[in-house]
């Protein structure tokens, strides 16, 4: 069920909050004609797990991470975590943002939050659905350009996990050949 929070006319959907079970299957929360869903456009993708809407506002995406396309101190935990040079670690993550910016740039989306709807950086966290009823965050993972990022609860969490290792499994994105490799599981 949804409900309207007044001092920021967003739409918190509180479906499947809470823990979720391995065998759970979530639902796209989708909106109906009666719903109180606000509709906001995607006016500028900043990277393959940040997005700015109309107003300004930015958006983190809640449950995925996409390399990292600056330098800075993630781009070196990136680094160090996956074992991989900064360059080839940022052209990954400008492949990530080349795909989310051809999902959803310039498309209408509605937010679903979770436990917690702003970061420490005060970005907001949601997932985004789009008006064919696909979550942006979920397709992301699907093909492969970023990580299911499970350093923290949330509703979806197993189902990302799911579609991480399936992207894996087929090579997609990410897990395709790196830039300049003709196959990444013949290395």
């Amino acid at each position: 069920r949804c409900k309207r929070d007044a001092s920021d006319e967003s739409t918190f959907c509180w479906q499947h909050v809470g823990h979720v079970k391995a065998d759970a299957q979530p639902q796209a929360v989708t909106p109906t004609a009666t719903s109180d869903v606000r509709w906001r456009t995607i006016t500028k993708v900043v990277d393959g797990d940040t997005v700015i809407l109309d107003g300004d506002e930015r958006v983190r995406l809640i449950g995925i991470d996409s390399p990292e396309i600056h330098d800075g101190a993630k781009l070196d935990a990136d680094a160090k975590r996956t074992a991989r040079d900064k360059e080839t670690i940022k052209e990954l993550g400008a492949h990530a943002s080349t795909f989310t910016t051809k999902l959803c740039e310039a498309r209408k989306v509605w937010l679903e939050f979770d436990l917690t709807v702003k970061d420490q950086y005060g970005r907001t966290l949601a997932y985004l659905h789009l008006e064919d009823g696909r979550i942006v965050n979920l397709e992301i993972l699907k093909a492969g350009f970023a990580n299911a990022y499970t350093s923290f609860p949330f509703k979806y969490m197993e189902e990302y996990r799911a579609a991480e290792k399936e992207a894996k499994a087929a090579y997609r994105g990410l897990w395709g050949p790196e830039p300049g490799k003709k196959s990444r599981h013949n290395d």
